[in-house]
């Protein structure tokens, strides 16, 4: 995985050698099954014209004919605002419209073979961030904190547009799904912005247990543990009021 360098964290960065075969607008990254895809645009004197994302194409590299859009979803977020850990069992196709973000990807499948690793990336419109998309398979781990407000034409906005497809509806979520991971988990350890100081709702929290507490709720030997017994142990870990099993 090619990096670059700055105070805080260690960002992503697409490069030829990470571009996958047969494929030329799609790039690996440290993650199974995490790909970045950017199309470069088409431009003129009228403007320009860019291919944001062709799922056809991902669900070629995925495998998986059987992709499709189900809901697009638009969210504000003033600057500071952290969102996440969600690890739902759908696919997500990720871009910022306006301003930038910090999003860090965790590995929260028990099969995969980078489970438990995370990666950063800059998503935006800024100099340093990556104005493509992120391509994110089932019950992968998603989080972002909005880190610089909108610029357009020397005005600023109050926060930042991140746009995602998903290919489930909300309604189809399972409890499973709307469980967060706690995106301070000490077990995680990741450095969110200092420079813009992050900002997460109590609800949010109070809904978010630990890493290693979500791995033992939602899976057994690898696989996702039946509803049933998924809600059985989440009211027993709620009524010992533990912040780990």
């Amino acid at each position: 995985m090619e990096i670059l360098r700055s105070k805080d964290h260690d960002y992503y960065r697409p490069a030829d050698y990470l571009r996958v075969p047969g494929h030329e607008n799609a790039y690996f990254t440290s993650l199974d099954g995490v790909y970045y895809f950017e199309k470069k645009p088409f431009a003129d004197d009228r403007g320009f014209f860019v291919e944001r994302l062709v799922l056809p194409e991902m669900a070629d590299i995925y495998g998986d004919p059987s992709i499709v859009t189900a809901q697009e979803n638009l969210s504000f977020s003033k600057e500071g605002v952290l969102r996440g850990i969600h690890s739902e069992s759908m696919y997500k196709f990720i871009s910022v419209i306006s301003g930038d973000v910090l999003a860090v990807i965790v590995d929260t499948r028990p099969y995969s073979a980078t489970f438990r690793q995370t990666l950063y990336l800059k998503l935006g419109k800024g100099p340093d961030a990556l104005r493509g998309r992120l391509c994110l398979p089932p019950s992968v781990g998603n989080s972002f904190q909005a880190v610089r407000a909108a610029v357009v034409d020397g005005e600023v906005y109050p926060g930042v547009l991140y746009h995602y497809l998903v290919t489930k509806t909300y309604q189809e979520l399972t409890p499973q799904d709307k469980l967060a991971i706690n995106p301070f988990d000490t077990e995680l350890g990741i450095s969110w912005s200092t420079h813009t100081p992050p900002v997460i709702s109590d609800r949010d929290l109070a809904n978010s247990v630990s890493f290693q507490a979500f791995i033992n709720l939602v899976y057994h030997d690898g696989a996702r543990r039946s509803l049933s017994q998924f809600e059985t142990m989440l009211t027993a870990f709620r009524q010992n009021n533990q912040s780990s099993l």
